[in-house]
């Protein structure tokens, strides 16, 4: 098992329209709805240390405020950018980090051999109260224009995630039915 953040094609085969999934693997990715995770991702960077990063050493050196990082070509469509011609579609599952417990949940009923594996949460902003982060609606929508791709990858993974619900919860509730449990 591999996992963190790279570029998806890294574990893929190559070929002349972008990347395809290798035989025998099982490829899991998590989202998060796409403004969230920058604005995540602007405190992460105010956190840590990371020298040899081109854009991190720019964005510490300018005291980038929050619409100035959120706004930067840099930062825009992320995902697009980690999916690097690997289309989200290859995706074997899609799990939302805001229903990151479900989706871990429902992961485990797609992939019966990490069933057993222990979940934990790491990573996780600091800041964070648990409740979406809030911005200027001119702000939020400046943001959402520029990061037409990621939303696009976004709708994608909650029609998926959506999808995968609706397979696995059926064989959830037979499971829960089975073992005495009700699912409700």
């Amino acid at each position: 098992m591999v996992f963190g953040h790279f570029l998806a094609g890294k574990y893929a085969d190559a070929s002349v329209s972008g990347f395809k999934k290798r035989q025998g693997h099982l490829y899991v990715t998590f989202v998060r709805e796409p403004l969230q995770r920058a604005i995540s991702h602007y405190h992460y960077w105010h956190r840590i240390e990371l020298p040899g990063h081109r854009v991190w050493r720019q964005f510490r050196k300018g005291r980038w405020p929050l619409d100035r990082f959120l706004l930067s070509k840099e930062m825009a469509n992320i995902y697009s950018k980690f999916l690097w011609g690997f289309p989200i579609q290859n995706f074997d599952f899609i799990g939302l980090s805001e229903r990151y417990d479900e989706s871990v949940r429902l992961l485990s009923e797609a992939a019966p051999a990490l069933r057993k594996l222990k979940s934990r949460r790491e990573n996780v902003n600091l800041n964070s109260s648990g409740q979406a982060y809030t911005v200027d609606a001119s702000l939020a929508g400046a943001f959402k224009k520029l990061n037409v791709a990621d939303y696009r990858i976004y709708e994608h993974a909650l029609c998926t995630f959506a999808r995968q619900r609706h397979m696995y919860r059926r064989d959830l509730e037979t499971v829960d039915s089975e073992n005495g449990r009700s699912t409700s």
